[in-house]
């Protein structure tokens, strides 16, 4: 695969090794036997303005997932309810999608 975006055939690639849903769902990003981090893998030419974009849409998106997770949890320690995690996961990611400040 690394090859087909050197050769431009792809513009990138994502690998999501196993156990990545559920560890970044957990917030430690790490899997759960060994504790070994886990990280996705991505082949892009970042020698190209399009390969660096697509790389930091990437990035952000990893990053809003992650503060999302934290975002939740947080909501769900405070209320002393496990069950309130899952909306307040969804509600954070939606924030993402239509935030209350944009810079125009």
């Amino acid at each position: 695969m690394e090859k087909q975006v050197a050769d431009e055939k792809l513009a990138a690639v994502v690998i999501i090794p196993a156990g990545y849903s559920q560890a970044a769902l957990s917030g430690t990003l790490r899997q759960a036997q060994g504790g070994i981090p886990i990280r996705l893998t991505v082949f892009v030419d970042a020698s190209t303005a399009f390969g660096t974009a697509i790389e930091s849409d990437i990035l952000t998106s990893v990053n809003q997932l992650t503060n999302a997770v934290r975002t939740a949890q947080i909501v769900s320690q405070a209320s002393g309810n496990p069950a309130t995690f899952d909306s307040a996961l969804t509600q954070a990611l939606g924030a993402w999608q239509n935030p209350p400040i944009r810079i125009a």
